[in-house]
Order: structure tokens, then sequence, then C-alpha cells
């Protein structure tokens, strides 16, 4: 399913976009079931601009099952069996509606900033990190340039690698930011994302974009008139509570499926 130059991409970037990832009938009938869970009509632009986000309940199973098995296809294929199968239809619906903000075209960083998962809300009331292995995307409709898209920090997830063999894994502390890195090492007054270039992800219906657990990542600024409208699951192989700490050091030491990827081989295309 996945090429080797894919796999190698994934090494190297801690992410792979997958063109027409999922099946058109599969997310054309998620699209009208997320569609039909908002108060707004999507089709609509004037009701849409300041809404913000929304992270609706579709009623029903639908074909979200079959899309989490989807991911779990992909995603297998680079960590192996133990990741653990999907269960059931649940998953993260991520709506950015768009924004009277404007950018202006010489804006090529948004957003502001990134992070790591895994830093949410539980990690602010409790103090534990919520760990996983992989996640992946779908959009449900088309996504435009500028469109409020998965944004990423390509080879980020290196840069974590070595901040956590130095620091705790509770050390970014909420939102998981990692800090910038200067000649002497880490550089405490600035983030990572404001010194890397981030790359906000478009596509059509159907992308899928798989990510590493220790990506810094975010949602882009939707400066379209459409509603930016995706899935997003989260996977975590079996012994997940075992291996995290030692798994944040090494990138790519439980994933199975990549033992025989050379990163030193550049993929064929960027």
């Amino acid at each position: 399913m996945l090429s080797d130059a894919q796999k190698r991409r994934f090494v190297r970037d801690g992410y792979l976009r997958i063109e027409d990832g999922m099946d058109a009938d599969l997310v054309a009938e998620a699209r009208d079931l997320v569609a039909d869970a908002v108060p707004e009509d999507l089709d609509d632009p004037a009701e849409l601009v300041g809404v913000g986000r929304r992270s609706p309940d579709p009623e029903g199973e639908g074909p979200f099952s079959t899309i989490n098995e989807r991911f779990y296809d992909y995603l297998s294929e680079l960590v192996g069996d133990a990741l653990v199968e999907p269960d059931g239809p649940g998953m993260q619906f991520a709506l950015r509606y768009p924004t009277e903000v404007r950018l202006g075209a010489h804006h090529d960083r948004t957003p502001a900033f990134g992070h790591l998962d895994g830093y949410g809300p539980g990690f602010r009331e409790t103090g534990d990190y919520s760990a996983f292995t992989a996640g992946a995307v779908v959009y449900f409709d088309d996504v435009v340039e500028r469109g409020g898209g998965f944004t990423v920090w390509p080879g980020s997830h290196h840069v974590a690698a070595d901040y956590f063999s130095e620091h705790s894994l509770e050390s970014p502390g909420y939102h998981g930011q990692l800090p910038a890195i200067d000649d002497d090492g880490w550089d405490y007054t600035r983030r990572l994302d404001e010194q890397a270039r981030s790359r906000e992800i478009s596509g059509p219906a159907g992308t899928v974009i798989l990510w590493h657990n220790k990506l810094v990542h975010a949602g882009g600024v939707n400066q379209s008139p459409n509603v930016r409208m995706a899935g997003i699951q989260r996977f975590s192989r079996e012994d997940i509570d075992d291996i995290v700490a030692d798994a944040a050091t090494d990138p790519f030491g439980y994933w199975d499926g990549l033992a025989d990827v050379d990163p030193a081989t550049d993929p064929e295309t960027p």
C-alpha cells in the first residue's frame, strides 16, 4: 500500500500526505453527516465567517468505522502489528470556519505556533502526558491553500527526540511547545516554531495525512470562504505505557514497519 519512497519520506519529514487516500463515497457520506451535525448551512458563506471552530457529533455510525479501519491499514504498515486496531466509529471531528483576518500574500508562516499532542486539558489538570504512537487526518471536503489545512513543521520529530533525551516528557508543559535551537543548544526564550518553517497541507476531499506523535503541528488559519472539515484519529501500540519514555528519544525504534528503511536515502520526491 505504501511505497519505499513514501516510508523514507515519513522517516525524514514525520508526516505523509496521500491524495485520494480514502474512498470518495465514504468521504462524501461522512461530509453529509458532519454537515448535518452543525447549525450552520456549510454551503452558505454568509453564515460561516467568524464562527471559529466546532467539534460536532454526527448521528449514527455512518462510514466512520470503515474510515478508521482504512487509517489503521496505512499506519500498521509503518508501525507494525503491535498497533491497536480501531474499535468503532469514534474520531475527532475538527471544523475550522473562515476567519475575518486577512494575512496578506507575503504571509507564509501560519499559524503563529505549533504544538505536540498529549499536553491538552488532561495534562493541565493532572500533569499526566497522554501518549499515542501515530495520528491520521482525512479531509471530508476540498481544502485549498490557506484554507485552514493541517500544518506541520517537517522534521520536528527528530528535534523532539533530541529534546526528550535531555528533558522529561512533562517538560514542554501545556500545549507541548518545544524551545528553539541555537549554536549553544536550546534557546528557552523562543519556540522552535518561531525559527522553523511550517508547511500547510492542502488537498481535495479524501486526502489523508499520517503523522508521527512527536511532530510539531497545528491547524492553519482559514482564509478561504469554506469550512475546513477534517476527521482525526490517533493510534497507539499495545505496549505504549511501557515504552513511552524510551520511544520519545528514539522516534522509530518501535516502528516495526520501518525497521529496514534507510533514512539516509533520499525519497524520490519532496
